[in-house]
C-alpha cells in the first residue's frame, strides 16, 4: 500500500508526511490501533516517536490529564539528575498524544 523509492535515494525533508506517519495514518484508517512498532535501536525509537507527534493524536484530549498525573507521580520517583534528563523531558508531549 506505501508507494517504495529507489534503494540509496531517501525521501525528501519536508515533502509530504514520513513513512512512519503513513504507517500509523494506514493503521488508524483501517481501525487497526492500538499497534506496538518496534525498533530495535534505542535512538531510532525516540526519532520515529518524536516523528507521529506532530501528525496524529492516539490518545483522547480528555485524557491529557490524566496521562500527565500519572506521568509526574513516576518522575516524581526519580533522583533530580534523573528528572533532568532529555528523554525523560521528552516523553510527557509524546505520552499526551498517545505515542
Amino acid at each position: 500500500a506505501f508507494a517504495s523509492r529507489e534503494v540509496g535515494k531517501p525521501r525528501r525533508r519536508g515533502k509530504g508526511p514520513t513513512d512512519m506517519q503513513r504507517v500509523v495514518e494506514a493503521l488508524q484508517s483501517n481501525d487497526m490501533l492500538p499497534a506496538v512498532i518496534f525498533s530495535f535501536a534505542r535512538k531510532q525509537c525516540e526519532s520515529l516517536a518524536v516523528q507521529t507527534v506532530g501528525s496524529v493524536r492516539l490518545a483522547a484530549a480528555s485524557s491529557a490529564e490524566a496521562i500527565e498525573l500519572v506521568y509526574r507521580q513516576a518522575v516524581a520517583q526519580l533522583s533530580d539528575e534523573d528528572q533532568a534528563l532529555p528523554q525523560v523531558q521528552r516523553m510527557l508531549p509524546l505520552l499526551k498524544r498517545g505515542v
